[in-house]
């Protein structure tokens, strides 16, 4: 049978068919045939199988280059093509049907195993869940904001590791994390931020195993990556040094006398705040800051002591002495109009990031030396660290000093707290009455015997 060529299918009329064979026996049968005027040739592959003629379509002839369709020799390459399967498989049509099934069960198994996999979660859905977890298990709200700014400054810069999948973050890729913090020169903010991360790849594992989860984001973690990420012996030397700081005497009259004094970079209200620290007796300056005007009285101030443990807060009330009034008085004057006493803006308090920021900037300021010697470095939890140990000098006993502190929850800590907190007032003055000699003494330089010890008188507000 003569060959096919394009001028045989572009003369073809309407009705008419050509055909050519294929080499080879039962290769199969090329056949063209035009339907209509208009219409271009369809062309088939024509093969035999049980006694009777079965067709396979092609395609439409291309009649022009820019038209739809196929060239002859585009024809001929998928009749070949055909020819070949028919070769190994007579039942063509079957066969073809088969890898179509077999096709859309692959298809479907490879959506669901997309689906499976796409419902991992990434490193980034791991800690804002842990975040979230955290939230509803009712740690406040300061530090929850703490938690997205670590998320934001020191996890999210990281974009190709935020991406990942979290069961593929690698001990090496934490290294990388806290290594950048390293360089900073943070290395308590950095142990900070290792347990953290700890933490949140704990709860992703405990997450994926709890009996009943039908969440719709897994993530498959094996191991805890944090784990092997340790701090060499210097690191640990500088981290366990900061946390048992205490200003001397020197110190800290050299610090309270002049924090306030136009240190750059530190706003007045930021300084009484730290000076409201230390007239207290070492309160914790986050839940000084908390606090709005409205928790003030004449006599006391009432602090919210949640230290981060979720479940029920507990209230913690601070007897106002002479000294904690003046400073009162002083911040008023920038901050009366603000919802907070403590704070930058009207209706928001400090940072807990700032008071650090703060420490540091007095550090490297003018004020912060000694007989020509610079004060060596603390941070803000190391006030209160001090005021405990100054007490304990001066004969207060630990058992005061643990009240006034709000540490624990023994003896006659506990007693207080769990019938009425203010019943804890007339001790905890008496504790402060003490305190004002010994800061008369040592901030001031006035003789203790004739120190004015407190004044309850307030009108700040």
């Amino acid at each position: 049978m003569a060959k096919i060529n394009d001028q045989k299918i572009k003369g073809m009329v309407p009705g008419e068919q050509i055909t050519e064979s294929l080499t080879g026996r039962n290769a199969g049968v090329i056949v063209l045939r035009k339907k209509s005027e208009t219409a271009p040739p369809l062309a088939y592959f024509r093969y035999f199988f049980e006694g009777k003629r079965q067709f396979l379509a092609l395609g439409s002839y291309r009649v022009a280059a820019k038209s739809a369709g196929l060239s002859l020799a585009e024809i001929r390459s998928a009749a070949l093509k055909l020819s070949a399967v028919l070769a190994e498989h007579p039942d063509l049509k079957g066969h073809l049907e088969q890898l179509r099934a077999d096709d859309a069960v692959k298809q479907t198994e490879k959506a669901r195993t997309d689906a499976i996999e796409a419902a991992k979660g990434t490193f980034r859905q791991l800690f804002l869940s842990y975040i979230a977890d955290r939230e509803a298990a009712g740690i406040r709200p300061d530090q929850v904001r703490d938690l997205r700014n670590i998320m934001k400054k020191n996890i999210d810069p990281f974009a190709g590791l935020t991406a990942m999948r979290a069961r593929d973050i690698q001990p090496a890729h934490i290294n990388q994390i806290l290594s950048k913090m390293v360089e900073r020169g943070v290395l308590r903010q950095t142990a900070k931020v290792r347990s953290f991360l700890m933490a949140a790849f704990n709860y992703g594992m405990q997450k994926d195993n709890q009996i009943g989860s039908a969440e719709p984001v897994t993530f498959d973690i094996q191991a805890n990556p944090v784990t092997p990420v340790t701090f060499n012996a210097e690191h640990k030397r500088i981290i366990n040094t900061t946390g048992t700081r205490a200003l001397s005497e020197a110190e800290l009259k050299q610090f309270y006398n002049t924090i306030d004094k136009d240190v750059e970079g530190v706003s007045y209200a930021m300084a009484q705040l730290f000076k409201m620290v230390i007239a207290t007796g070492g309160q914790r300056i986050e839940q000084l800051t908390r606090e709005p005007w409205t928790s003030y009285t004449d006599s006391f101030v009432r602090l919210v002591d949640a230290k981060g443990r979720g479940g029920e807060d507990r209230l913690h009330y601070v007897p106002l002495t002479g000294r904690s009034t003046a400073i009162l008085h002083a911040v008023a004057d920038v901050t009366a109009n603000h919802s907070h006493p403590f704070s930058r803006l009207q209706d928001n308090h400090f940072h807990v990031s700032a008071f650090s920021w703060a420490v540091k900037k007095w550090l490297k300021s003018e004020h912060a030396f000694i007989n020509g010697q610079p004060i060596e470095p603390f941070t803000p939890r190391d006030l209160r660290r001090t005021l405990a140990q100054l007490m304990q000098k001066y004969g207060i006993s630990n058992e005061a000093s643990d009240e006034l502190q709000s540490h624990g929850m023994n003896g006659l800590v506990a007693r207080h707290y769990r019938n009425n907190p203010e019943s804890s007032i007339p001790s905890k003055t008496k504790t402060l009455a003490a305190l004002e000699r010994v800061l008369e003494r040592v901030i001031d330089g006035k003789d203790p015997e004739t120190s004015n010890i407190i004044n309850f008188t307030n009108s700040y507000k």
